[in-house]
């Protein structure tokens, strides 16, 4: 993958951040899929393109949040993956608390387009859905 991946994710990142959505859509694959534990209290639900993402998916968010920016601090190349170690930076929607939760998201990218893109709370589970775990 080498350095196109992680510029691609890196797109990727400031069109999410500013909710860009035609510039989420030239990036994704027709078939993205997109698994977030921002978004959704449920893991298992995931937000497919078209119908799902961008659209639903930022509905959920924003019921949740007055704002919500990924601010990665270091980007991996894992191959046919690319991390990015990362702080959700947020604002409650109703509450008004503000907070910083680190994360790490994962992108599976292919001929320049994201395939899928999940986030994590914790490394390890983050690294293994990379492939990239230690063990």
């Amino acid at each position: 993958m080498s350095q196109q991946g992680v510029e691609t994710a890196k797109a990727w990142t400031r069109a999410y951040n500013s909710r860009d959505f035609a510039a989420l859509e030239a990036l994704n694959d027709a078939d993205f899929e997109m698994r977030s534990v921002f978004a959704t209290l449920d893991s298992k639900v995931s937000f497919r393109a078209p119908d799902g993402f961008p659209g639903a998916y930022f509905e959920s968010l924003h019921a949740a949040y007055e704002s919500f920016q990924v601010v990665p601090d270091e980007w991996i190349d894992g191959g046919e993956t690319v991390i990015a170690v990362a702080n959700a930076e947020w604002t409650g929607q109703r509450s008004g608390v503000e907070g910083r939760t680190p994360i790490w998201v994962v992108w599976w990218v292919k001929a320049g387009k994201v395939l899928r893109e999940e986030t994590f709370v914790e490394e390890a589970p983050a690294l293994k859905a990379a492939g990239l775990d230690r063990c």
